[in-house]
């Protein structure tokens, strides 16, 4: 009889033993699958973060070049159209980037030229028209002055 009750008292500590077990699977399992969605987390964050780097390294390549083309811009009209056409560089410029890179599309330029500043214009004589072709791939920008205020539109190259 005492060998029966020693039989039940190691299967009670072995049950236990088995529940311990299982309780220690089943947190393992709970913390597996908390690190796994931290890891999807981390994932994300991380495709995220190289999604805006890669677009800050864009905007500036893309700055650069708009730099680039305005001061080609600028050393072209100096030495085609002398003193007044140096102030339509700043629109010509920017014509790529608001246009979207079509030159025919002038959704945008009158948004662009009303930030044109008086002191860019003033050297224009009143009623001068101003036709400026920079290069084929650029549309050309003509400048009319009626008065104080001037009127830039887009033309064919």
């Amino acid at each position: 009889m005492a060998s029966g009750s020693g039989r039940k008292r190691k299967a009670k500590e072995i049950e236990k033993l088995l529940d311990s077990f299982q309780e220690r699977i089943i947190d393992l399992e709970l913390e597996n699958q908390y690190l796994s969605e931290r890891v999807k987390l981390l994932e994300e964050e991380n495709r995220q973060s190289r999604l805006k780097i890669d677009d800050e390294r864009r905007e500036k390549r893309e700055q650069i070049e708009t730099n680039d083309a305005l001061v080609k811009i600028n050393l072209a009209l100096e030495k085609e159209n002398g003193r007044w056409s140096r102030s339509y560089a700043v629109v010509l410029a920017k014509l790529k980037d608001v246009t979207n890179g079509n030159p025919s599309s002038i959704e945008g330029l009158e948004d662009y030229c009303a930030l044109a500043s008086i002191s860019q214009i003033s050297g224009v004589p009143k009623g001068a028209e101003v036709a400026l072709h920079v290069q084929p791939d650029l549309a050309c920008i003509r400048f009319r002055r009626d008065s104080n205020m001037g009127r830039f539109e887009l033309g064919s190259p």
